[in-house]
């Protein structure tokens, strides 16, 4: 488990890592947004 500190009043994006071999998004996630390192959606958040 990881735990980050985060500034308010920015968005945010990532994915997730799973079964050391795939990658997924969260299906609670605000948005998707292109994801500039391949063919893929990155999740996104605003705090």
């Amino acid at each position: 488990m990881v735990t980050l500190d985060l500034e308010t009043g920015r968005e945010y994006q990532f994915r997730y890592f799973f079964d050391r071999m795939h990658w997924g998004n969260d299906p609670g996630a605000d948005r998707y947004i292109q994801s500039s390192y391949g063919n893929c959606d990155n999740s996104a958040f605003s705090i």
